[in-house]
């Protein structure tokens, strides 16, 4: 696994929080970004996990609700897990709200929709999920194997989702086309 620091950052029992960075963004199908990309989440993650060392109160962990040994290594993997969604959100953009790098706009007149032809509001919760945890991966270079052997969907799922996505998309392109103004 590649190194930000000199050596491990120990925070309370967490002994490589560098470590738990790049774990964190790979499971999250980062390795298939660009490499400045994986850095800049890791570098995120790690600050965000120095900063949570500050203030850990093992009293206030929510594992002891749960009737669990509180860890500083428990907690700070699962926030830096939703920290990682809030920073692929505002690095790469939410298809939810804004269509983010996808917002190319395409030149000629292409039959194929082109990502910046595409409505991304409209994508359904499961279409959303979708284009980010396997529309991107593939769009990165990923196979569906791979995908699959991270997520534990089969090959087959994969696929049936990604044909839902590319009829979702066309039905979207085609309203909005349908809704343009004619022009005379």
């Amino acid at each position: 696994m590649p190194t930000l620091l000199n050596e491990p950052l120990q925070l309370h029992d967490l002994r490589d929080a560098e470590a738990l960075a790049w774990k964190t963004v790979y499971r999250a199908g980062g390795k298939y970004w660009p490499r400045e990309d994986q850095e800049d989440a890791v570098a995120f993650l790690l600050a965000t996990a120095w900063q949570l060392s500050l203030t850990y109160d093992e009293k206030r962990d929510r594992a002891v609700e749960k009737g669990r040994r509180p860890t500083f290594s428990d907690y700070c993997a699962e926030i830096l897990r939703r920290r990682l969604v809030d920073f692929t959100r505002k690095t790469l953009g939410d298809p939810g709200s804004d269509p983010g790098p996808l917002s190319f706009r395409s030149t000629g007149s292409s039959t194929t929709p082109q990502p910046g032809d595409i409505d991304w509001t409209i994508l359904s919760p499961i279409g959303k999920a979708t284009l980010l945890g396997i529309a991107v991966p593939l769009s990165r270079g990923a196979t569906v194997t791979e995908i699959g052997r991270e997520t534990g969907l089969s090959t087959n799922f994969i696929q049936k989702q990604m044909q839902s996505l590319r009829a979702e998309i066309q039905n979207g392109v085609q309203k909005s086309t349908d809704e343009r103004p004619k022009s005379a």
